[in-house]
């Protein structure tokens, strides 16, 4: 089973920063989840929410600025003053500074369709994804059939998943069936028995969102999930580790 690292260590470190992908490597998670955005200027960078607010204090959206004017922002204070000065990667240095065998879950964030038209976002990571990685253990999550069809016919050497969202189980069965997805990411705590019985004939890789204590790994781990996301993959690694060794 694989230990997700969420947005990296994010229950420890700035989420989507290279502190926490550092920090979610050195803990010994299996992948790294992370989320891709596009700036006014259309470069790509790593950021999870639709505003700064949270994060930074600003209004607006990464797609309301420009690369340059996000690297003024300051991404690791509001975690924790320690953390004061740290910045939004983009995805290239993402690429080019972690590890070439440390798999990755690339979540396409679309936002904003006026830089995202003609499908800039998607080929821009394709492109980025050839120049420096080989297909590996992850993969490129998205949120809807047409996006997910469009990585299909355009760059099927990359495996690609769907994320539930708010579509119910019943619903999101019908689309990991009718689309024969390899990973299916699902808000597991409303799924019956019978509707992970019904996943798992499916063939995907069963994906879950997100599960930081004990009693929930203890529960998906019997449910036979593929892979957890968690904010702390130090302790689940940790935990998987010691459930195997005391079999």
């Amino acid at each position: 089973m694989y230990c997700i690292a969420h947005r990296g260590a994010s229950g420890v470190a700035p989420e989507n920063t290279m502190w926490a992908f550092w920090t979610a490597i050195v803990s010994g998670a299996d992948i790294i989840e992370l989320d891709v955005q596009i700036t006014k200027d259309s470069q790509l960078v790593i950021f999870h929410d639709r505003s700064l607010d949270r994060i930074t204090g600003d209004s607006g959206g990464i797609a309301d600025y420009t690369l340059a004017e996000l690297n003024e922002k300051d991404v690791g204070k509001w975690k924790n003053q320690e953390f004061t000065g740290v910045k939004i990667p983009t995805f290239e240095q993402v690429l080019q500074e972690l590890p070439e065998d440390c798999s990755i879950i690339v979540e396409v964030k679309p936002q904003n369709k006026v830089v995202e038209k003609d499908r800039t976002l998607e080929k821009k990571i394709v492109v980025l994804l050839d120049k420096y990685r080989g297909v590996g253990t992850g993969y490129i999550s998205v949120r809807d059939e047409a996006t997910w069809e469009w990585f299909r016919d355009n760059a099927p050497r990359y495996p690609c998943g769907m994320m539930q969202k708010k579509r119910s189980a019943s619903e999101f069965l019908d689309i990991v069936e009718n689309y024969n997805l390899p990973f299916a990411q699902i808000r597991w705590r409303n799924y019956s028995d019978d509707d992970f019985l019904k996943l798992r004939k499916t063939g995907t890789k069963i994906i879950v969102f997100y599960a930081d204590i004990p009693s929930e790994w203890d529960f998906l781990i019997s449910k036979q999930v593929d892979g957890i996301l968690t904010n702390y993959p130090s302790l689940l690694k940790g935990y998987i580790l010691g459930k195997s060794e005391f079999k």
